[in-house]
């Protein structure tokens, strides 16, 4: 099947120059290279989802809610905001979606420890 193909699915130019393993290598590198753009996360994670790469879908959108979280909480730029929430949702999403996470009880919190308020000592 073809990119262009898919009706929900648009390519770019620039993927269609560079191939798509080509084009997925290229964001990569930007994101691992520093950049915080929102297309090159956005672009990688729909690359992923349509060759049915679910855990490295997952793992871009990790970063990108990373990415921008640091951006909001740590830089204080409240304009990236809708931008981490955008992420947020989709890597939600992504997990629902993903064959492997699918029937994992804590894919909706990874690393994230129990919610019972700590004992206070007496």
């Amino acid at each position: 099947m073809n990119l262009s193909d898919c009706i929900c699915f648009k390519v770019t130019r620039l993927e269609e120059q560079l191939g798509l393993d080509e084009a997925i290598d290229f964001y990569r590198n930007q994101i691992e290279d520093g950049s915080i753009e929102q297309e090159h996360f956005e672009r990688l994670a729909a690359l992923l989802r349509f060759q049915h790469r679910h855990k490295e879908e997952i793992g871009a959108l990790q970063m990108a809610v990373a990415a921008y979280e640091n951006l909001v909480f740590t830089e204080h730029l409240h304009s990236a905001l809708p931008v981490l929430n955008r992420f947020t949702l989709q890597l939600k999403q992504a997990r629902s979606q993903s064959p492997e996470d699918r029937n994992s009880p804590a894919a909706d919190r990874p690393g994230k420890k129990s919610r019972r308020p700590a004992r206070m000592a007496t």
